[in-house]
């Protein structure tokens, strides 16, 4: 194994006797076709390090060795990844592991034959067996599904023409677990807490007796004269409501008791048949649903349906969409929706879907999110893939057989956005299952991509699983619902910012396809928007408090057009060197809305970071540079902003130039959405100011609305170093303090 100074050329190892295995531009994993071959690399470094020949006024062969920093053996502890290293060492005692083992690709077919055999006879030596081989010379290939004792891994590791080892996690439950799992196998069930906050179910009813649900249902109701009553004779609402409860199933079961984090008032609006009745309009019933939710005290209302017939094509808002953004606003309630789901049959056109399936998935014209899901105040949750396998519940486990994407990437059926005016949407993502495929068949689906929750089985059968964005939306409703069960007074704005916080990416745009673009790496950050939004969050990352982490909220109303300023403290940990320091920002605000028009929003409201600065200098750019208006006309130019907004941020990001904190997404494409997110890592240490602070601005754009508005919004921010650094918590909560007894009495001097 090779580290350079240097990009090195792969004709130098040719010229070397050695086969290219692996490498980039500072690093490579060679092997030596013989040991004649080593012996001649060690012949020419010892011509390298010794006198220089007469007549020569370098060393021989110093372009190659020059370049090395480090010459070492790969080993074991290269081949096993840190994962699966890191659950051996926890075991107690020795059990069979699933791996999946890859290969090196050799220069030649025949030499890749012998490898394999080789890797057979080191796996049963080991106690173990390869129990399938997937191969394709290609792309250079080789990958091994193998079973192998814990105890002998390190023996197994010790084979040369293995690359990596990587432990594959057992199914959530076994066959014969997921089929004959009865309540008494169930941990005890513990009725949710007296004031635990009420989840609003529009779906197809619940199955109230479910021992997953019984003793939290508040109420199960059906509100249409073509529905017989609140039971579920589906199984689509009693899953739903399992995950909103107790989050993914596999880990709830394990615990010592059942916890429900909410109680759940259920509105049955879908039939039998998962389809709105056709005697109604289901814009009505969903209207109905909704507001007797809000009437029953509601705060989150969890929406995993919407029509397929009607995908979002821009520029105009759908009516139900529209519906949902007045009853959120009206009832201060979080309402969280699914994308819908898309069909790999109808939107594939690659041959191989690997990775292919993305830029599939984002170039079909009927691919796009469905109503309600477009809503602009929803919190719209698209699907990931959770699971690196596929096969645990077949009868053979074929290493041909792999799920759509890496861990991380999007599921097979998931939306792509962007939403209205186009905003971010989705915003968030969540374990949705996703489809496998293997040689000779596209799309399959395999119950281990699946998602795991509660079915209607009656007595015999209690789990299942199932795919879709609809059992993603429930688990970001969770994490809605751990934010009022600790903070019940919070606005839904502010709920709906402290879950965007929360929220980290789950797969990058490296290996990602995008065909067809002029600029290829801003096609694949705009498609990793598109699908994924801010990415997923989960309760302990928007709750979390420590030493290390620091979290600042605020509820305010904004006049029309109006400036905000909060003074931001930073750390003396930030000017210090070493290591990295993380700001992220989450706002959501819920302005009134009209379907019947092209600029969707009545208002918009941007947030800025400025360090380095004076208050005085910060009021004067906000003062000095106007908002500016939109066109009060229906039918407005379709563009990204209007020229007006367009040019005073452009004006303000002129006037504060470098003190203008640079996020991961910039102020004109995160204003676009009513849920927006901001996140910078600093790896350098911030340049201490010496008679100047930092600040947050919030700033009001009116567009239609009435100027005697004043818009409420919530704000967050998340202050977090690594661990190994200065404590940060207590300087920041001295220091608030002050700044609270300041803005006191001065509180008109910072907020215009």
């Amino acid at each position: 194994m090779f580290d350079f100074h240097a990009t090195v050329d792969d004709a130098e190892f040719r010229r070397n006797d050695m086969v290219l295995l692996d490498g980039s531009d500072r690093h490579a994993v060679v092997a030596f076709a013989d040991d004649p071959g080593m012996a001649i690399f060690l012949d020419r470094l010892s011509q390298y390090r010794g006198p220089i020949p007469d007549g020569q006024q370098a060393p021989p062969y110093q372009a190659f060795f020059d370049s090395i920093i480090e010459v070492r053996a790969y080993g074991p502890q290269d081949r096993i990844t840190p994962r699966c290293a890191s659950y051996i060492e926890q075991l107690t005692a020795p059990e069979r592991l699933r791996l999946d083992v890859q290969c090196w690709y050799p220069a030649s077919a025949e030499l890749a034959n012998s490898w394999l055999t080789d890797l057979r006879t080191a796996a049963q030596q080991a106690g173990g067996e390869v129990v399938s081989i997937y191969r394709n010379d290609a792309i250079e290939v080789m990958i091994a599904r193998v079973y192998l004792p814990s105890d002998r891994l390190a023996e197994f590791a010790e084979l040369d023409v293995i690359a990596s080892i990587e432990l594959l996690p057992a199914p959530d439950l076994t066959k014969p677990e997921l089929y004959h799992l009865g309540s008494n196998d169930l941990p005890a069930m513990v009725p949710p807490a007296s004031n635990a906050p009420i989840l609003g179910l529009v779906d197809s009813g619940v199955a109230s007796a479910h021992p997953l649900l019984v003793g939290s249902i508040q109420a199960a109701e059906s509100l249409s004269p073509h529905i017989a009553d609140g039971e579920d004779r589906h199984g689509h609402g009693t899953m739903v409501a399992s995950l909103a409860l107790h989050g993914p199933i596999g880990n709830a079961i394990r615990q010592p008791r059942l916890l429900p984090i909410a109680k759940v008032v259920s509105v049955a609006v879908l039939d039998s048949d998962l389809r709105f009745p056709d005697d109604s309009l289901w814009e009505q019933d969903l209207a109905d649903a909704i507001e007797y939710c809000a009437a029953q005290g509601a705060r989150v209302v969890n929406l995993s349906l919407g029509d397929p017939t009607r995908p979002f094509r821009p520029p105009r808002q759908h009516v139900i969409s529209a519906i949902v953004d007045h009853l959120a606003r009206v009832h201060d309630i979080v309402v969280v929706a699914a994308t819908g789901n898309a069909d790999p049959h109808v939107y594939l056109s690659s041959a191989e879907p690997e990775r292919n399936y993305v830029a599939d998935l984002l170039a079909h014209e009927d691919s796009s999110i469905i109503p309600p899901g477009t809503a602009a105040l929803a919190l719209t949750v698209g699907g990931i893939n959770t699971t690196p396998t596929a096969g645990g519940y077949s009868s053979r486990e074929p290493i041909e057989r792999r799920p759509y994407g890496p861990v991380g990437w999007p599921s097979s059926v998931t939306r792509p956005g962007p939403g209205v005016e186009r905003s971010i949407k989705p915003e968030l993502v969540a374990a949705s299952g996703t489809h496998g495929f293997e040689p000779g068949r596209r799309v399959l689906t395999d119950p281990e991509l699946n998602v795991l929750g509660a079915v209607l089985g009656g007595a015999t059968r209690l789990l299942g699983t199932d795919l879709g964005t609809s059992f993603a939306a429930p688990l970001v409703s969770r994490v809605a619902l751990g934010v009022l069960a600790r903070f019940p007074d919070f606005s839904a704005n502010l709920t709906r910012a402290l879950v965007l916080l929360g929220a980290r990416p789950t797969w990058t745009d490296e290996d990602l396809e995008v065909s067809g673009s002029e600029r290829p790496a801003a096609e694949r950050r705009a498609a990793v928007r598109r699908l994924t939004g801010y990415g997923q969050t989960t309760l302990d990352q928007t709750l979390e408090v420590s030493a290390h982490r620091v979290v600042l909220v605020a509820e305010q109303k904004i006049e029309m057009d109006g400036v905000h300023v909060y003074e931001l403290p930073i750390p003396s940990s930030f000017y210090q060197s070493g290591g990295k320091r993380y700001l992220d920002v989450a706002l959501a605000f819920d302005p009134p809305t009209r379907s019947q028009r092209l600029d969707y929003l009545g208002n918009k409201i941007e947030f800025y970071v400025v360090i380095d600065i004076t208050i005085e200098e910060l009021l004067d750019v906000f003062t000095k540079v106007p908002t500016g208006q939109s066109e009060a006309d229906d039918e407005p130019e379709v563009t990204t902003e209007s020229a007006e907004e367009s040019s005073s941020t452009a004006g303000i990001g002129e006037a504060l130039g470098t003190r203008n904190v640079k996020f991961d997404l910039s102020v004109q494409d995160r204003s676009r959405s009513a849920n927006q997110r901001g996140s910078r890592t600093f790896s350098q240490r911030l340049k201490q100011p010496a008679n100047a602070g930092a600040y947050v601005v919030v700033r009001s754009v009116n567009r239609w609305c009435d100027e005697t508005l004043v818009q409420p919004y919530g704000l967050a921010v998340s202050l977090r170093r690594d661990d190994d650094r200065t404590e940060i918590y207590n300087e920041v909560a001295a220091v608030l303090d002050a700044i609270i007894e300041v803005e006191l009495r001065a509180e008109g001097e910072i907020e215009t």
